[in-house]
């Protein structure tokens, strides 16, 4: 309740004390035996760019294991930037840690690890015991053949004082590695002929001096030099050279070189180095020119993958392969909804469709059912037809056929009656003389077969003949006609 008036009465102070509590800052921490050197890293749309610069001497760890310095120092540095708590990726300088291109068999990154933490002494010069180590593969793995791999090595106990340390001032430790390896990939990140060709990174700085050879983004040679960046510009140059060609006594005449160094000596070296290779120097870009090769460190320990070779605790370990676990179970669990999701619209989106082609069948079907009944009705009036026809193909038109009749007959001539049985015709009538009556018939190309079967004396007061004749029809005079 007195929060929450608190929050009423100054609402500014409040909102401004709730930001500050929940400040937080990505740092890039360099630590070496005597110093810490750390780098803001702002995050923008474009990538990851270094901020503000911070350096501070340490004292030496204690004895059983803590870093009490340390401790205060990153305490000082949140103060300093005006945050609470943070997130932090540790590069650690020589020789608290040590980096290594080795020849390592086709194993798996699991079983690689342990190999490389077990013979540590074999691959790094180191009198300490336990050690943390890690490798990854640098090329692709075949069967039965050994290839190149990128290793670290550091002591475990000084790794978890810093661990330890760390966390004690509010900082989350994301990724512990060798400065080496955080070096080159802040160089990478920032050159593009180091990601498409092969480079020599020469670092000058007191207390480390040392060349590192990438090819296509990818360390191949970690060579401490025991003299400083303030070495004779010839034989810097034959340095730069036998890192290059990764053989001693081999000095290339021309090689691409990249020169980190303090601001203060960078001019002086950058001068001496582009006298003896030319155009084989590339300039850095200035957004990270003015750092010193700790702070590159630092700044390349943020941009380091998850996947990098990495000097992490074990119960840090642990807790990262936790995480990356609950992270791919979230992510599978997104995946599975998202599939089940699709799968629903995809549904909705069949089921509607099938309404739509439901909904057009119904209409041709009303259409469908339309034609069909007239189809019958159609063949129905086709099947009246063929009977009507067939009835008439039987039946007589008498209209021709008594036009042709009245036509035939002379005019003396009369019918009585006319008897039918199809074509089969009996007329029976008068006239003068009967015996005209056959060829006047027989005349009509519509009758044939006119025979006459009786004549006789009319009686009456006209007088005549009375005949009867019997006569045939033509087909064409039926209904085909």
């Amino acid at each position: 309740m007195k929060r929450l008036l608190h929050w009423v009465r100054h609402p500014w102070a409040s909102v401004r004390r709730f930001l500050d509590e929940r400040a937080t800052v990505h740092l890039g921490l360099a630590i070496g035996r005597d110093r810490i050197v750390a780098v803001e890293v702002r995050k923008r749309l474009s990538g990851v760019r270094p901020g503000r610069v911070h350096a501070r001497s340490l004292a030496p760890p204690v004895d059983h294991g803590t870093w009490p310095d340390l401790t205060e120092a990153v305490e000082e540095l949140l103060h300093a930037l005006g945050a609470r708590r943070g997130t932090a990726s540790i590069a650690l300088l020589r020789p608290l840690a040590q980096a290594k291109v080795i020849s390592a068999p086709p194993l798996r990154r699991r079983d690689l690890r342990s190999l490389v933490t077990r013979n540590a002494r074999r691959y790094f010069i180191t009198g300490t015991d336990p050690v943390v180590a890690d490798a990854l593969r640098s090329g692709v793995r075949r069967r039965e053949r050994p290839s190149r791999a990128v290793a670290t090595c550091a002591d475990a106990r000084l790794i978890d004082a810093i661990h330890r340390s760390v966390t004690q001032a509010g900082i989350h430790t994301d990724f512990i590695t060798a400065a080496p390896l955080a070096l080159s990939e802040a160089v990478c990140s920032q050159i593009p002929a180091a990601r498409r060709g092969a480079v020599v990174v020469a670092v000058c700085s007191d207390g480390w001096s040392e060349g590192i050879a990438v090819s296509r983004g990818v360390p191949r040679v970690f060579e401490p030099w025991t003299e400083t960046g303030t070495a004779e510009p010839l034989e810097l140059t034959t340095r730069i050279a036998q890192t290059g060609s990764g053989e001693a006594g081999s000095a290339e005449p021309t090689v691409r070189a990249i020169v980190v160094a303090p601001s203060a000596e960078r001019g002086p070296i950058v001068a001496a180095v582009r006298r003896e290779l030319g155009d084989g120097l590339i300039d850095l870009p200035a957004s990270v020119q003015e750092l010193e090769p700790a702070a590159m460190a630092a700044y390349g320990a943020a941009l380091m993958r998850e996947d990098a070779p990495a000097l992490l605790p074990q119960a840090v370990r642990r807790e990262r392969q936790r995480r990356i676990r609950r992270r791919v179970g979230v992510l599978a669990a997104a995946a599975v909804v998202m599939l089940g999701v699709s799968a629903g619209l995809r549904l909705w989106d069949l089921r509607r469709e099938l309404e739509v082609v439901a909904a057009s069948r119904q209409v041709l079907a009303l259409r469908v059912s339309e034609i069909l009944e007239l189809r019958r009705s159609l063949h129905t009036v086709n099947t009246l037809v063929d009977g009507i026809a067939q009835i008439e193909e039987g039946v007589v038109h008498w209209t021709p056929v008594v036009a042709a009749l009245a036509e035939a007959l002379p005019d003396s001539a009369y019918l009585v009656s006319m008897t039918a049985d199809g074509l089969e015709l009996r007329l029976v009538g008068v006239a003068t003389v009967a015996s005209v009556i056959v060829p006047a018939l027989e005349a009509s190309p519509l009758l044939r077969g006119v025979s006459l079967t009786a004549a006789r004396r009319a009686a009456g007061s006209q007088g005549g003949e009375q005949f009867d004749v019997g006569l045939a029809l033509e087909r064409r005079a039926g209904g085909g006609s």
